[in-house]
């Protein structure tokens, strides 16, 4: 079995939108420099410490440990490797300063503003509809419409008539 812990406590990290000081603070008092060893592999956290972190962000131990979780999944690094190998290198992270994590956090935060304005854009888009059906039907039920309506039609039969008299 692969030891994961490293690479799925940097993604839910990442996920959660929390830094390694407070999370250190959630989960008992654990400085920032420890939970940074455990992020990076050069310390392995007790067993108490992972409990709780499993605890924290709902997962099983042995997914947290051993497994592959959180966002983004294997098929996303896979198509992040392949379209954007960039965000991947060290080299390119330090010339643009970005990476994967840097772009989720980034999406995440779109995602929230766009949850946060969907109902009052849905309210708008709804109350213009219901006002461009409301000016129709009074268009419709407009008095003398269906007077100029049929004369206009009329005017379209003699027009019909007349081409086909010149055929």
């Amino acid at each position: 079995m692969t030891y994961n812990l490293p690479l799925n406590l940097k993604k839910m990290l990442s996920i959660s939108n929390i830094n390694q000081a407070n999370f250190g603070k959630l989960i008992g008092n654990s400085s920032p420099a420890t939970v940074s060893g455990w992020v990076s592999g050069s310390t392995k956290p007790p067993i108490d410490k992972i409990l709780l972190m499993c605890r924290h962000f709902d997962v099983s131990l042995s997914e947290f440990v051993t497994g592959e979780i959180g966002f983004p999944s294997k098929q996303y690094d896979d198509f992040v490797k392949e379209n954007h190998p960039h965000l991947l290198s060290d080299t390119e992270k330090e010339k643009y300063g970005v990476d994967k994590d840097q772009i989720i956090v980034l999406l995440q935060d779109k995602i929230k503003l766009l949850e946060e304005n969907l109902p009052k854009l849905l309210e708008i888009t709804f109350y213009d509809t219901i006002a461009k059906i409301d000016e129709m039907y009074n268009l419709l039920h407009k008095e003398d419409f269906e007077g100029e309506m049929g004369d206009n039609i009329g005017d379209v039969n003699d027009i019909k008539k007349v081409s086909r008299n010149k055929k």
